[in-house]
């Protein structure tokens, strides 16, 4: 099994922005299209029949692979596509555990966003 954590990058700054400057339609209209964005990387990854979605609450979602090899092109077309439909991006972290992708995540997060992080796998 392998693991993939996604986590929307800066999604809660816009959305406060927009409520601080009583812009109250505007940010419903932003959190719509997060949620459809949402909405639609979890349509996408369920179209797989070897994962499973474990989570999703705003703009977090853990899903499981049930057999190794995440293919992270996978991975990229579907963060692609959430940037396209929100206009904000999203981060992963990969990992043969939930901890271990949590902790890529967390790499993925301090080393700029916008990326996916996955173990290296040597085969020899």
């Amino acid at each position: 099994m392998e693991f993939a954590y996604f986590d929307g990058d800066d999604i809660g700054g816009p959305l406060e922005l927009l409520l601080l400057e009583d812009k109250v339609s505007d940010a419903s209209n932003y959190s719509k299209l997060v949620s459809v964005a949402m909405g639609q990387l979890i349509s996408d990854l369920k179209s797989n029949p070897e994962v499973d979605v474990l989570f999703s609450g705003g703009d977090d979602l853990l899903a499981v692979w049930r057999q190794d090899g995440i293919d992270v092109s996978e991975i990229e077309r579907i963060r692609r596509r959430f940037a396209g439909l929100c206009g904000r991006t999203i981060s992963v972290g990969v990992g043969s555990s939930a901890p271990e992708a949590l902790g890529n995540l967390r790499k993925a997060k301090l080393s700029g966003k916008d990326r996916t992080v996955a173990p290296v796998v040597i085969h020899e």
